[in-house]
């Protein structure tokens, strides 16, 4: 038996050898299973099934603002370029004196990220003193040592605070019951 199919797609079956049939029979076979993966999809047999796709997020378009119009030829617009000048870091200038054995304050409060100055006197005597500044009084976190004075005698201690708010620890390293809270805000 063979097996043609002729240009308006009918079939045509004459008489083969059975060798040639069968190789005729393992073609077909192999020719419409290519692609298939052996399962099923959800319609009758022949009814193909739809591929999953990945959905892409794009982001959408983003406009800039124009100039007003300038010299510019007609028909076109030149767009106007807003770089934003990072605002810096709040200042914070304070004093602490250390006399008699004991800072001035107990509290040290200044905004969180901002740039702090201390001036820093020292009015005792022949006793030399420093301010330290740790994330809790287990000072395993530094945030800041300020250099030790012999009084009396002034310095100057520049740091920035941390960014994250909260209660954090300031001492004396020399004389640790000379200590308080840094809270930052």
């Amino acid at each position: 038996m063979r097996i043609i199919l002729n240009n308006s797609s009918t079939l045509v079956l004459s008489m083969v050898p059975k060798l040639e049939l069968s190789l005729l029979i393992i073609a077909m076979t192999l020719a419409f299973s290519a692609g298939c993966t052996g399962t099923p999809g959800p319609g009758p047999a022949g009814t193909p099934t739809a591929v999953p796709t990945t959905a892409i997020a794009t982001p959408p378009p983003t406009t800039t603002p124009e100039s007003s119009p300038s010299a510019t030829p007609a028909g076109t617009a030149s767009p106007t370029i807003t770089t934003a000048t990072p605002t810096p870091p709040p200042e914070v200038s304070l004093t602490v004196t250390a006399r008699g054995f004991a800072f001035d304050t107990s509290t040290i409060t200044v905004p969180a990220g901002s740039r702090v100055t201390i001036t820093f006197e020292n009015k005792d005597q022949g006793a030399s003193h420093n301010i330290a500044f740790y994330t809790s009084n287990t000072l395993q976190n530094i945030i800041y040592i300020g250099k030790i004075i012999n009084g009396p005698a002034t310095t100057t201690y520049t740091f920035t605070a941390p960014a994250t708010a909260g209660t954090y620890y300031f001492r004396c390293d020399l004389h640790p019951v000379m200590n308080g809270q840094f809270i930052v805000v």
